[in-house]
């Protein structure tokens, strides 16, 4: 194991010093490898990078999106630049968190069921795989409102979730936020959480990286 570990390290140190010696000599344009978790959903990525790309347009984003557990990989073995994703208790011990903001639930209803109806009560319940950290924290939230009933259906992304409920699949809690791409459109009918419900999302890097400035740049210039 300790061999293993020596030979991540050692790869990822190669990769990031010739990540930096692209970026000094190249004469290309200057990039960014960020990677972000299946449970952020599509409607964050213009808070993310859109001012950046208004300031810096010289720069080119590539956008990587994949398990919260590759993506930590990946950033601690050099082949990411920064992560997106749900904070866990404990991080590899190479990387340190840049960014972190707050992320509000709502729970979410078909449109055709009634407003005056508790309808999460006779509707299957649909949540996040459990094998993400947000799913994992569903989980435990949803048995603790819900302790007799399990998930009917698991998805690995909340774009998903919002279209099974709004076909009238069943019910389930997403973060508020990913519901801001539907703009005026009502695909699903919001209700209250009770007990309310968030997660922490945090943007990660190599603790010993040697930054670029556009890479700082892009953390600072986050909207969140």
């Amino acid at each position: 194991m300790e061999l293993t570990r020596l030979s991540a390290r050692l790869n990822a140190d190669l990769s990031e010093a010739f990540a930096r010696f692209k970026a000094t000599f190249s004469e290309g344009p200057r990039r960014i490898k960020v990677g972000v978790a299946r449970s952020v959903a599509f409607s964050y990525f213009p808070g993310f990078f859109a001012a950046y790309k208004r300031r810096h347009p010289d720069v080119v984003i590539e956008f990587v999106y994949q398990s919260g557990a590759e993506l930590i990989r990946d950033v601690s073995e050099a082949a990411l630049d920064l992560g997106i994703c749900c904070a866990r208790p404990s991080w590899p011990g190479n990387l340190i968190v840049a960014h972190q903001f707050e992320d509000d639930f709502t729970g979410i209803l078909p449109p055709a069921t009634s407003p005056a109806a508790d309808d999460s009560r006779r509707l299957p319940f649909i949540s996040l795989r459990e094998d993400s950290e947000t799913g994992r924290l569903i989980a435990l939230w949803h048995h603790g409102t819900h302790p007799a009933a399990a998930a009917s259906l698991e998805a690995d992304s909340f774009d998903l979730i919002i279209n099974l409920v709004s076909l009238g699949f069943g019910y389930s809690i997403v973060p508020k936020r990913a519901l801001a791409i539907y703009g005026q459109r009502k695909p699903v009918r919001r209700f209250h959480l009770a007990p309310a419900f968030g997660r922490t999302l945090a943007v990660i890097l190599r603790r010993d990286q040697a930054r670029p400035q556009h890479l700082d740049d892009f953390v600072s210039e986050m909207l969140f």
